[in-house]
């Protein structure tokens, strides 16, 4: 299955809605899955920017995501994730990339579907 980023989920911005501190946003996902006797094992990669906003300061910045698999309207794995950075002192911005490897579903009849997104 394709992985997508989930509506609404591709964007975090930490802060008061006024004073931003950080802008997370989610540019590419990818997946790999392979058999694992009867179930699915996904490995999915996530990379993205973090930007420093008005209320920001350079240094570390960390996002919680979220990663799913559904099959049709039934949840059937869930994985919590975190997307970590460091913004240079002379930089206003830095990429984030991420694996997350393990992620088992279990046997089943139907087509599966991965979603991403910040949790928010």
């Amino acid at each position: 299955p394709q992985v997508e980023i989930r509506e609404g989920g591709a964007t975090l911005r930490q802060g008061d809605p006024k004073s931003v501190k950080v802008q997370f946003t989610i540019k590419n996902v990818a997946r790999e899955c392979a058999a694992a006797g009867d179930s699915v094992v996904f490995k999915v990669g996530i990379e993205g920017l973090a930007l420093i906003g008005a209320a920001g300061k350079p240094g570390p910045a960390s996002a919680p995501l979220t990663i799913t698999v559904t099959r049709g309207d039934k949840v059937v794995a869930t994985r919590a994730a975190t997307a970590k950075v460091i913004i240079p002192a002379d930089e206003e911005q830095a990429q984030f990339r991420m694996i997350e490897d393990g992620i088992k579903v279990p046997p089943g009849v139907g087509d599966l579907a991965v979603t991403v997104g910040f949790k928010g």
